[in-house]
């Protein structure tokens, strides 16, 4: 079983400020994750949190075989590019609660591993931004946070790192 953690963004800064910790702690737990993006810059940030960047419509990661997990994390009002039926979970990041939503969503923070409260620090300001609150609020509709879902539960996952917490 293999597990994926897909982050679509056009601005690449943001997703670190934002995700950056989620990220690097899913890469130390051995997932592959891969940031789709066209936008080239902080692709050295992006190499501090051990994630690697790629095109949308490239071909260059491997596609989710049958049983694997797959989490897709964007800014909420990002255009979903997959269906349903691809994905296991859906997470979404907002400063505030999006009141344009029509989806029942509920808050999930993110607490943040040691090491990746430090990576990401680096990563921002390698990235020249400032470093903001390190833990990170997601929003999902279907009430599945990473270290719950893969299919029975956080004994499934290769590693547990990190910490969610409800509202």
């Amino acid at each position: 079983m293999g597990y994926h953690l897909d982050v679509i963004t056009d601005d690449v800064g943001e997703a670190i400020r934002y995700a950056g910790g989620l990220m690097f702690d899913c890469c130390r737990a051995g997932w592959q994750v891969v940031v789709t993006t066209d936008d080239v810059a902080h692709t050295e940030a992006l190499a501090i949190l051990g994630v690697r960047a790629q095109s949308p419509g490239s071909s260059e990661s491997a596609a989710p075989r049958r049983g694997d997990f797959r989490a897709v994390v964007s800014r909420f009002d990002h255009a979903p590019t997959t269906s349903p039926q691809t994905e296991d979970t859906r997470l979404h990041w907002a400063d505030d609660h999006p009141e344009d939503s029509d989806a029942a969503i509920e808050p999930v923070r993110y607490r943040l591993s040691a090491a990746a409260r430090a990576f990401k620090a680096r990563a921002l300001i390698r990235a020249g931004l400032p470093q903001s609150a390190l833990d990170e609020q997601f929003w999902t509709a279907d009430g599945t946070p990473l270290s719950t879902a893969a299919d029975g539960g956080a004994s499934r996952l290769p590693t547990r790192v990190g910490e969610y917490v409800r509202g």
